[in-house]
């Protein structure tokens, strides 16, 4: 019975290094299609399409040949009343000035919304933080009320209060916020 069982385990020890030397991993089309799932690294490393901020998409045309100077004043107009509806009940005191009305559509108001990104827009907003007409002359902001607010442009001869000042001509609160 010995004989036979040194012969039985070469020829078991033989099998199996057979079994394991031909065997390989399968590959990942043996297995079927496989889904792209980037890593933690590749994802924080790609470039993000960036989606424009609401202020951007409605002033896309402001100061541009295409449009007129009475169209841009509506621009800026929707969006304030924009923003002022989604961040309802703003206090007018946190956008008294030019100034302050920029870094309100920034993001420094109560809700925190963000219309215009920390960079501002060029043809928009100039180096001192101020929303210009399309002459680069910085916009003159009238309250009128807590709701309304009036915005006036200096014109092509880049004085206030001349014959070709250009205003909003018509108050936020009968547009929007009376809805």
């Amino acid at each position: 019975m010995k004989p036979l069982v040194l012969p039985g385990l070469l020829l078991i020890a033989t099998l199996a290094l057979f079994f394991l030397s031909g065997r390989t991993r399968p590959k990942a089309t043996d297995r079927g299609p496989t889904l792209f799932s980037p890593s933690p690294e590749e994802i924080l490393s790609s470039p993000s399409v960036e989606t424009p901020m609401l202020g951007e998409e409605i002033l896309a045309a402001y100061a541009t040949p295409g449009q007129s100077p009475q169209q841009d004043l509506q621009d800026l107009q929707n969006l304030l009343a924009t923003a002022f509806t989604l961040i309802k009940r703003t206090d007018s005191r946190s956008y008294a000035t030019n100034r302050d009305l920029v870094l309100f559509l920034q993001g420094q108001n109560k809700g925190k919304e963000q219309f215009l990104p920390q960079s501002g827009i060029p043809h928009v907003i100039n180096s001192d933080g101020q929303l210009i007409d399309r002459w680069q002359t910085p916009l003159q902001l009238h309250l009128l009320s807590e709701q309304d607010l009036e915005l006036r442009s200096a014109g092509p001869d880049q004085k206030l209060w001349t014959a070709d000042d250009l205003t909003n001509g018509s108050k936020l609160s009968e547009k929007f916020l009376d809805q």
